[in-house]
């Protein structure tokens, strides 16, 4: 993906808010004016889950998140820059030795080089020695502490029948064929065309509609309801009982197929617990998240009315 994410992220920072056309032609223009990536959205998908920004794909509006530090589960004592990165912050932050509005707190954090990367913004980590330190500094620099903030998110976050009930429909919209999710998870995209289209047979579809798809879960004969595309697959894939959420106990590891990457906001939070983004597999045919323990996963797995498979 040729995306200048670096250069991206300043803009949005700055930006702080727009729609989704201005995005487009901010990434053509990044990109030398040959146009916005083909696959854009998936640029944006990563932002979003690394806590950048939020995303309205209803509306197609995005906003950056507020700029946070956040602490990192069995990391050595090193936290992690997110949200928003004004440049204020980060010539701040990149003299913050030197910066006496800090006095006794001097010293008391170390901001390491940015690890660059090529399907995200640099990796933007901090090391300290006790956390009462980072809050302090945090107030001083007028950004957010949110400490272990995937944890505390997936803490708060509901099961998933909730997310669901949150937009209900009286039926399928008319206009284009909907088309009913499959029995493969090896693709990326599990939606396919089919002739029959009985109910008794098909509860989850995608419509594509001018310039966007639109996802829905027909739960009975008078209840349907519309969410986003991850939300309707494993809300298929309870109605199955398709167990494919597996975690590897050694490499503190959680893996799915191709065509289960976690719902936008389960996947923040297990994304910020390392701070990087799933790992794709070509040959497995997977997306692999980092530093996950067995707490995590089990409540993870609960939410998403999946049982765990360990490996």
């Amino acid at each position: 993906m040729n995306v200048k994410f670096d250069m991206l992220l300043d803009w949005i920072s700055e930006r702080q808010r727009g729609g989704f056309e201005l995005l487009k032609q901010t990434l053509g223009w990044l990109g030398g004016n040959a146009g916005p990536p083909e696959n854009w959205t998936s640029a944006m998908t990563s932002l979003q889950a690394l806590g950048h920004i939020e995303i309205d794909w209803r509306r197609r509006r995005w906003e950056v998140a507020p700029s946070a530090i956040t602490t990192l589960p069995t990391a050595g004592k090193h936290a992690l820059l997110t949200g928003a990165r004004p440049r204020w912050l980060v010539r701040r932050l990149s003299n913050l030795c030197n910066d006496s509005e800090l006095g006794a707190f001097q010293g008391c954090l170390e901001i390491l080089p940015p690890v660059k990367r090529k399907d995200a913004p640099a990796l933007h980590l901090i090391r300290f020695h006790r956390e009462e330190d980072i809050e302090k500094i945090a107030n001083i620099l007028r950004i957010n502490f949110a400490p272990m903030a995937g944890d505390v998110l997936l803490s708060v976050l509901p099961r998933l029948s909730s997310i669901m009930r949150l937009s209900p429909c009286a039926d399928l919209p008319g206009g284009p064929l909907p088309r009913p999710m499959g029995v493969s998870l090896d693709k990326v995209d599990p939606f396919v065309e089919v002739a029959d289209l009985r109910r008794e047979e098909r509860n989850s579809f995608r419509c594509d509609f001018y310039r966007q798809q639109r996802f829905f879960f027909r739960y009975d004969d008078t209840r349907v309801f519309e969410s986003g595309r991850a939300e309707i697959i494993y809300f298929e894939l309870a109605r199955r009982r398709n167990d494919i959420l597996s975690w590897n106990a050694e490499n503190r590891e959680l893996v799915v197929p191709y065509a289960c990457r976690l719902p936008a906001l389960y996947e923040r939070a297990t994304v910020l617990r390392s701070g990087l983004l799933p790992s794709r597999n070509t040959d497995a045919k997977t997306w692999t998240y980092h530093n996950i323990d067995a707490k995590f996963a089990r409540s993870l797995a609960r939410r998403l009315y999946q049982n765990l498979i360990v490996v």
